[in-house]
């Protein structure tokens, strides 16, 4: 059986999951054929745990776990915790597909390499919406922390602008381009809570890129294109998410510079998780059921 599972509803909206590397969904088209996520190269065929991210292809939908930067976390594992967590190189296992009139689903199952856990994920596409829904299961005896970040890279084509929340929106700065002030940026974070429009990638600059943190917005965060919009939305049984914005404006990667939006419900507010669980931000610690 092909590893690229079609995950289909009714009328004609379709997702594209890539089994053998972390049930990464490489594609999502509306009904009517519009694209939602960036396609940057093919991913590299031998992908492994603890492998450059460069090595994804940019594209799509990954889960970050459980962690998004390498780091080593005391009371887990001496070995680091890998680069963009261990789901997006591996192969998962499929529980359960299938469709009726007007909706398609896939079930996938993977264990979480280097941390004491297993997620099962559920990829539902539903006129024309695609609903991912996880359950995350400890082995161990003990309570672990754990960040997870849904990394969904979205196709930014000019003019196009993100938009999110409201003024009282407050970010973190995590990372910016060499080229991108501190005054500048904050501006322009100010501006994606601070206007009904948002901000356009474009007022980067090209090269331009930052990754900034948030509580998550009670709307979600969007995603405004002059062909559509798309809307992205979360919640989490504990009340408590954060947003990880990331806009990139063929800043990175270096050797072939790609343009995308990422929109991350993710649990916590940087990442590393070890620097998560230092300044005690975790929302999420998973205890054995």
């Amino acid at each position: 059986m092909t590893a690229l599972r079609r995950v289909e509803d009714g009328y004609g909206a379709s997702a594209v999951v890539d089994v053998e590397r972390g049930g990464t969904v490489r594609s999502f088209r509306t009904a009517d054929g519009w694209e939602l996520f960036a396609q940057g190269p093919d991913p590299a065929a031998d992908l492994a745990p603890g492998d450059d991210f460069i090595r994804s292809g940019f594209t799509g939908h990954v889960e970050c776990l459980p962690t998004i930067d390498a780091c080593t976390v005391t009371g887990l594992p001496a070995d680091p915790l890998v680069d963009h967590g261990a789901l997006w190189p591996v192969p998962c296992t499929v529980v359960a597909e299938g469709n009726d009139d007007a909706t398609g689903f896939l079930r996938l199952s993977v264990a979480v390499v280097g941390w004491p856990g297993t997620l099962l994920r559920s990829v539902i596409v539903s006129g024309s919406k695609l609903a991912l829904h996880y359950e995350l299961t400890n082995h161990w005896d003990d309570a672990v922390p754990v960040l997870w970040a849904g990394h969904g890279l979205l196709a930014a084509p000019a003019g196009t602008r993100v938009q999110a929340g409201g003024a009282g929106l407050r970010w973190r700065v995590g990372a910016t381009s060499a080229g991108l002030s501190a005054t500048d940026g904050d501006r322009l974070l100010g501006e994606v809570a601070g206007r009904s429009d948002g901000v356009a990638v474009d007022d980067l600059g090209a090269g331009g890129y930052v990754k900034a943190y948030a509580e998550w917005p009670d709307g979600g965060a969007w995603l405004l294109r002059d062909d559509g919009r798309v809307r992205v939305q979360a919640s989490h049984p504990s009340g408590r998410l954060r947003l990880g914005l990331w806009v990139n404006n063929h800043g990175i990667p270096s050797a072939a510079p790609l343009r995308h939006v990422a929109l991350e419900p993710t649990t916590g507010d940087d990442d590393d998780l070890s620097v998560c669980v230092r300044r005690e931000t975790m929302s999420y610690t998973v205890h054995r059921p």
